[in-house]
């Protein structure tokens, strides 16, 4: 929620759909349902929009845990596209403030689609990221800058994708082969714009992890360098 009351750009409203709590914030619009999966959420979501005498121009799915830029709303408002979308998926490690940018073959989650677009999408159960590609293969999508992304992931210890690549006994080793797999995490936080604050709110919640079986934890440099090669082959092999 702060990377949305953050927002330079006023003129939006959010569904949070979820149990019972206080918003202290009327963009802000809750529908309590609790304990049910996300494509529900996304379905009783859209079922509430669609009451709306005037509808929006775009929808953006949005997770709790992810952090979106603050002047994304601001840039975007006059782009005329089916969709709006990020050129480069972005992470960011929660422990080290790190980040690390890839070209992937699909969309993330997190893409502004046209309002009539998020409608046909979850009419025709297109929701995962990877059926978004051939949906707008003929339709025009914006494609944001690789230094002002719309939104990034948080990666952290703990999670459930990350505790779910655990193989051994060793939660730095584990946690540091997760991670690889993201790429080579060779940019920083002052590389991005619209970031500022959610990054200053990120540091601050690193002592609220516990229980990561990890003293301190470290990106050593010979993985990284060897995941920036690999990078960087696969850029010139495919011309991208």
């Amino acid at each position: 929620m702060l990377s949305l009351k953050a927002q330079v750009y006023n003129n939006w409203q959010a569904i949070v759909v979820g149990e019972q709590e206080e918003l202290e914030d009327e963009r802000f619009i809750l529908l309590e349902h609790d304990l049910v999966e996300k494509k529900k959420k996304l379905c009783f979501a859209l079922e509430y929009i669609r009451t709306l005498q005037v509808q929006p121009d775009f929808l953006i799915r949005l997770d709790d845990d992810d952090l979106f830029s603050s002047i994304a709303l601001e840039q975007l408002k006059e782009v005329k596209a089916d969709c709006i979308a990020d050129g480069y998926h972005g992470f960011v490690e929660i422990l080290t403030g790190k980040i690390s940018r890839q070209k992937r073959n699909w969309l993330a989650n997190t893409v502004a689609h046209k309002t009539t677009h998020a409608y046909q999408l979850t009419e025709n159960g297109n929701l995962e990221s990877y059926l978004l590609v051939p949906y707008y293969q003929n339709r025009t999508i914006f494609w944001t800058s690789k230094q002002q992304p719309l939104y990034l992931r948080v990666l952290a210890p703990g999670s459930i994708t990350s505790k779910a690549a655990n193989k051994t006994d060793k939660p730095a080793a584990d946690y540091l082969n997760y991670l690889l797999g993201f790429g080579s995490w060779s940019g920083t936080s002052s590389e991005l714009k619209g970031f500022e604050q959610s990054f200053l709110a990120l540091r601050a919640g690193v002592s609220l992890l516990t229980d990561t079986g990890m003293e301190e934890f470290n990106f050593p440099l010979i993985p990284l360098i060897k995941n920036r090669l690999y990078e960087l082959m696969e850029k010139f092999s495919t011309g991208k």
